[in-house]
């Protein structure tokens, strides 16, 4: 199987929750620079970007702690 994270960045508000969820997860600490997810704001804009860092496994800890339903786990049956 190869599992994936969807995202929406629509729905993004950057609450960051995804990353302190990961970070806590992974390094038992609640810092988003150490998270596999990063949430970068566009001022200008008023958008935000959800970038999956290197390291990440999909694990379905940031898709269950965002508020907004931006990340959706999807799991792809092999063919």
């Amino acid at each position: 199987m190869n599992d994936y994270l969807g995202i929406d960045q629509r729905l993004c508000t950057g609450c960051k929750t995804c990353a302190l969820a990961c970070s806590f997860n992974y390094f038992g600490v609640f810092n988003p620079e150490k998270a596999y997810i990063k949430v970068i704001r566009h001022e200008e804009a008023g958008t935000f970007d959800i970038v999956i860092k290197n390291g990440c496994i999909p694990c379905k800890i940031c898709e269950e702690s965002c508020p907004t339903k931006a990340l959706i786990f999807i799991q792809r049956e092999e063919e």
